[in-house]
């Protein structure tokens, strides 16, 4: 038998080539155990944002996580908790994934998360969302398309074509004719004797009427819907979050695209969406009436002056027409009328009857070009002076602008275009809490609950002395 021996030298070496091998042991246990970290946290943040809002992304294409979890508390600190849910399904294993009876080799004791910064939907006024739509709507808008609104917009400047001019030329003809009254010591009752016109009370004489037309609901099929706006975000104090975007100023192209993303998400006058707490959506945007027939009375209103606007542009930029109407107006002489104010209000006048036919062909879904000679004009001078016809000869032509037609729904995008950004994307805002509210579980959505971002802190405790911090963000876009 051989006896074995160990030396002094040996034990030494030994010693040192076991501690090295637990020094290179520990070290690949701390380093897999980062690795191991780092993917469970960018498990738990990719399982987390999976839980985005199934409505609100099925109706609306946008993604956002409902930190209510259909709850009546949004609360940022569910989302945290989601979060540890499913760090901890990747760090920390089961019993039965145990190796024999082997102890788990890397010990996690402790963990938590803690979010740093969250963006909501409603954070910026409105501008998170309103990016989100923004990107999704420029997948399914060519070009071409923006380019065509764009020269309606080009076209509509360069005219000056809007509702307020109309309308002040409407008071300044008003005015003049109330001060030559009162100077001949004439009564308001004899401008329609002497001169043959309607009054100038375009409220009573155009309006009224358009609007009488559609009080018999079951007749004309418009809606009475209503809701409670105040009950939703343009009305509330909201939950704050911490994202903002980057200062771009107002930018055109984002403007035409939210306002066609309005369009293709929401119903209106011509296009009613089933299963929504207003049928005529757009409109409520636009004017933020209670009730669908308010708002449907509004648009409307708009359309008529909107429609004067036009008109009256074109009657004034005819120099064959002004003078015949010139002509015609030298009768005033006689009734110690100025020329120029009966002239005035032949083109008031004339513009609101062609208005009002405008109006009813938007409404009955037909096209109505955006500038119209005088010559295409469907009311004649003769159905505005009394007794007095006259035969229009051409104006000039004025190029391929002519050629614009607009059907109603196209005017609803010119008015959103006009529509002031922050109204326009709380009241769409308002909407979808609306219908999102009459699905099953979403009784107290709330557009303020919804996280599209975040920033966290994560920190991994382990029972061998490792201490890992990490910071991470996330987003859908």
């Amino acid at each position: 038998m051989k006896k074995g021996h160990m030396t002094v030298y040996l034990t030494l070496v030994f010693t040192l080539i076991v501690s090295l091998i637990l020094s290179a042991f520990e070290t690949v246990r701390g380093s897999y155990l980062k690795v191991r970290c780092e993917n469970a946290v960018q498990t738990a943040i990719h399982s987390s944002f999976a839980e985005y809002h199934q409505v609100l992304y099925e109706r609306y294409g946008l993604l956002f996580i409902d930190t209510s979890y259909m709850t009546s508390v949004p609360d940022y600190r569910k989302l945290e908790e989601r979060l540890e849910i499913y760090l901890g399904y990747n760090l920390v294993p089961k019993e039965e994934q145990t190796l024999l009876f082997a102890r788990d080799w890397y010990d996690i004791e402790d963990y938590n998360v803690s979010l740093t910064n969250i963006r909501l939907a409603t954070d910026d006024w409105g501008g998170i969302l309103r990016q989100q739509a923004v990107n999704y709507i420029g997948n399914y808008v060519g070009k071409d398309w923006i380019e065509e609104v764009q020269s309606w917009i080009t076209v509509v400047e360069q005219y000056e074509i809007t509702q307020e001019k109309f309308e002040d030329y409407h008071k300044e003809v008003v005015e003049d004719k109330e001060a030559c009254w009162k100077e001949n010591n004439l009564l308001n009752e004899e401008w329609n004797t002497y001169t043959g016109l309607p009054s100038l009370n375009l409220a009573s004489d155009y309006l009224e009427p358009l609007f009488a037309e559609s009080m018999n609901y079951s007749a004309t099929g418009i809606s009475v819907k209503s809701f409670q706006p105040w009950e939703h975000v343009s009305h509330r104090w909201n939950i704050q979050g911490t994202g903002v975007l980057e200062e771009n100023g107002f930018d055109v192209t984002e403007e035409i695209l939210f306002g066609e993303y309005i369009l293709q998400k929401m119903g209106n006058y011509r296009n009613v969406r089933e299963d929504s707490k207003l049928d005529y959506q757009v409109e409520y945007i636009l004017f933020g009436n209670a009730q669908d027939s308010f708002n449907y009375y509004r648009m409307q209103e708009s359309l008529f002056w909107f429609r004067g606007a036009a008109n009256l542009s074109m009657l004034l930029a005819d120099r064959t027409t002004q003078e015949k109407i010139k002509t015609i107006s030298q009768i005033g002489l006689l009734l110690e009328i100025p020329p120029e104010l009966l002239q005035a209000a032949i083109n008031v006048c004339w513009a609101a009857a062609e208005s009002i036919d405008d109006v009813k062909n938007l409404i009955k879904g037909e096209e109505v070009l955006l500038l119209k000679e005088p010559k295409d004009f469907s009311v004649g001078l003769g159905s505005i002076i009394i007794g007095k016809p006259v035969d229009l000869t051409p104006g000039d032509p004025q190029g391929d602008m002519l050629a614009i037609k607009m059907d109603y729904e196209d005017y609803l995008r010119l008015f959103l275009y006009m529509q002031s950004p922050t109204v326009k994307v709380y009241r769409c805002m308002d909407m979808m809490e609306a219908d999102i509210r009459l699905t099953e579980g979403n009784e107290n959505f709330r557009m303020d609950a919804c996280a599209d971002a975040v920033s966290m802190e994560i920190g991994i405790h382990s029972g061998y002395g490792h201490f890992y911090t990490l910071e991470r963000k996330y987003s859908y876009f």
